[in-house]
């Protein structure tokens, strides 16, 4: 995590050359992102402590573009059609699913199903603050740079602060992830902000959690992981629901 995060920094400041700063008016979103940037990682880490990640993180990824929804619909008046919002809820409780299989299979406490949530409350709440603020700003590389600077450095003197040991293997065992790692991570995050500016935020969010169905693809093939009848409905759901949602 600290090496992605702060691995952000290097393809963050050449975007602010050129892309230059972000407008005034969009900094109470970036600030607000940086905010819950860090705390959706500080969640996600400790949910860890308690939860395996395939108990953990598709309920907090699946979450989010429910949560989103209500957002963009009640408080910014993002305008959903009826099939928009059923494919978001398809999509959603399809990535739920094996998460919540795994937790009613190996009966996990509570504890760790509530920093799940908690984990998938922050990611529609950044989600949210970087769509509004990409928006305002009318630009997504400036203002999106511009927000994972001042993530990676709150995040990078937490890292120092509390895990020296780690800060310091950041730049030498976690080398690879620094440089691979954050960089990709950057220009995926990019591309979503990007689109958030043209397309309802809550929409880009399901498409988004998406890669659930990329990774499980490379599990098969390359982790010779089994192909599971709730992997199976999770797919078709997440398919189904995508095709739902871009049915005029």
């Amino acid at each position: 995590m600290a090496a992605v995060v702060i691995g952000h920094l290097p393809l963050g400041i050449v975007g602010l050359i050129f892309a230059g700063l972000p407008k005034f008016d969009s900094l109470i979103f970036l600030i607000l992102s940086v905010t819950f940037h860090f705390f959706y990682q500080f969640f996600l880490l400790n949910s860890y402590r308690y939860g395996e990640l395939t108990f953990v993180y598709p309920i907090a990824r699946g979450l989010s573009p429910l949560l989103l929804t209500i957002y963009s619909v009640f408080f910014f008046s993002e305008k959903l059609s009826e099939k928009e919002v059923i494919g978001v809820v398809i999509v959603s409780f399809s990535i739920m699913i094996i998460g919540i299989v795994n937790i009613v299979k190996y009966k996990v406490d509570l504890k760790t199903l509530l920093f799940a949530i908690i984990t998938g409350f922050f990611i529609s709440l950044y989600s949210m603050a970087d769509g509004m603020g990409a928006r305002i700003n009318e630009d997504a590389i400036s203002y999106y740079s511009a927000m994972t600077i001042a993530n990676g450095i709150v995040f990078a003197i937490f890292i120092k602060i509390f895990h020296p040991l780690k800060f310091k293997n950041v730049f030498f065992e976690g080398r690879n992830v620094f440089i691979i790692g954050g960089s990709a991570s950057y220009i995926a995050y990019l591309i979503v902000v990007w689109a958030c500016i043209s397309t309802p935020i809550a929409i880009v969010s399901s498409l988004r959690e998406c890669s659930v169905i990329f990774a499980l693809i490379l599990g098969i093939f390359f982790l010779k992981e089994k192909f599971t009848l709730v992997k199976l409905i999770m797919t078709i759901g997440i398919f189904f629901g995508i095709v739902l949602m871009k049915i005029n």
